[in-house]
């Protein structure tokens, strides 16, 4: 699962808001950097760490953890134009970081099936996810470009390219994968088609 650093109370591991020098439930000053899933705090600590990265990333624009940080966040809301900029700015900064790819793809799928798709859109999508696995070979990458390249071409009754579902999916199911990364893609990327979440869900 995506990752970023948070405020945390190393006594009672309690999650703190970016302002915190001394936890609000024990009375800790041990306050530590942790890294923690973005998508499992609170709705109060997320609004809190949004802005607090999103400044972060205006008073740095090379802040690449900020950066991505506050994509995360905001792909969660599906405010996928502002995950797309912050996304991409982090990708120009430093574009060796495969998660960064796979979440790009996922905001710039915009929550819409894949075969609504322009070709040229879907070409892209494609490249961003097979430099993802050129970093990396992960499960829920397999997955995505899996979902997207039979949705967009079966869909469209186009030839596809390259590496079939069939294939990617059979690698796909050698890695480890979380139900967490699975859950939170199908959630921003509308299939249909049963037979292939099937594939996906029976992993």
């Amino acid at each position: 699962m995506a990752k970023v650093s948070i405020l945390q109370c190393s006594g009672c591991g309690a999650s703190l808001s970016p302002d915190n020098s001394k936890c609000a439930y024990c009375g800790s000053v041990n306050v530590i950097t942790a890294e923690v899933d973005p998508f499992k705090l609170d709705a109060d600590l997320k609004s809190k760490y949004t802005s607090y990265f999103r400044e972060k990333a205006a008073s740095n624009p090379r802040d690449v953890s900020a950066l991505y940080s506050v994509g995360l966040f905001y792909l969660e809301l599906k405010s996928y134009d502002l995950a797309v900029k912050n996304f991409s700015e982090a990708i120009s900064q430093s574009p060796d970081d495969p998660d960064v790819y796979y979440y790009y793809v996922l905001a710039l799928n915009g929550g819409k099936k894949p075969r609504k798709l322009m070709l040229k859109d879907a070409s892209k999508m494609e490249e961003y996810l097979n430099t993802s696995l050129q970093l990396s070979r992960q499960a829920k990458t397999l997955y995505l470009l899996a979902l997207i390249k039979e949705d967009f071409y079966t869909g469209n009754c186009l030839k596809m390219p390259g590496q079939d579902t069939a294939s990617l999916v059979s690698e796909a199911r050698t890695l480890p994968a979380a139900d967490e990364d699975i859950s939170f893609m199908l959630n921003h990327v509308l299939i249909k088609d049963d037979n292939l979440l099937s594939l996906i869900n029976n992993q």
